[in-house]
């Protein structure tokens, strides 16, 4: 089930008291509204009733999706603090269990790739493979790559120099029979600094 409560939040532009809903759990099979609104951001924005000035609320929450079969906890920066604690819970259930810090591009990103029944270690495997086929000149521009959709036998990304890649989705098919996947069995945050942890060769 979902769990929110209300906070007191005072707007920075006109001090005018209104009151914001966190949510402290989302379940998007109980409230099916929330999953879109955690797409565009706006189960995280406060808009003041008095001036419309609106503006971003950073939270910990927990995503959980029972259709499809995964749990996500959404870390800002100022919940770190929150992971250790977190990485302890027992969670006695076959579901991906992942943990996104700092913004929530990358919560959406994980939202997506499982949405897609998609294996996001095996994304990340991807990315990497993505990555160290730019020309040198390109590595040094990018940041990031994201993952984007699965269309037409097509796996699609984004990377943050402005361009666009894809590889096939045979590929991915390919990367899930050459390599041993060890799927964690608790609360992990996994990205391209740590995947690796998590393939192994057969």
């Amino acid at each position: 089930m979902s769990k929110f409560h209300c906070e007191e939040i005072v707007c920075p532009k006109c001090s005018h008291k209104g009151k914001f809903t966190v949510w402290d759990s989302i379940n998007v099979d109980v409230n099916p509204e929330t999953r879109e609104k955690v797409k565009t951001e706006k189960l995280f924005k406060y808009i003041c009733e008095n001036c419309n000035e609106d503006f971003n609320i950073e939270y910990k929450t927990l995503y959980h999706d029972c259709n499809n079969r995964f749990m996500i906890w959404y870390l800002p920066e100022k919940c770190e603090d929150a992971m250790k604690e977190i990485i302890e819970i027992n969670i006695p259930i076959k579901e991906k269990l992942r943990i996104v810090k700092n913004n929530k591009y990358n919560l959406i990103e994980k939202i997506k790739i499982f949405e897609d029944r998609l294996d996001d270690i095996i994304i990340e495997f991807m990315k990497s493979i993505i990555f160290y086929n730019l020309p040198e000149e390109e590595q040094k521009d990018t940041i990031e790559i994201i993952y984007n959709k699965l269309e037409d036998d097509n796996i699609y990304f984004s990377i943050n120099n402005g361009k666009g890649a894809k590889l096939p989705y045979k590929t991915y098919i390919e990367l899930s029979y050459d390599y041993i996947i060890e799927q964690p069995e608790n609360f992990v945050y996994i990205d391209k600094d740590n995947v690796f942890k998590y393939i192994k060769e057969k």
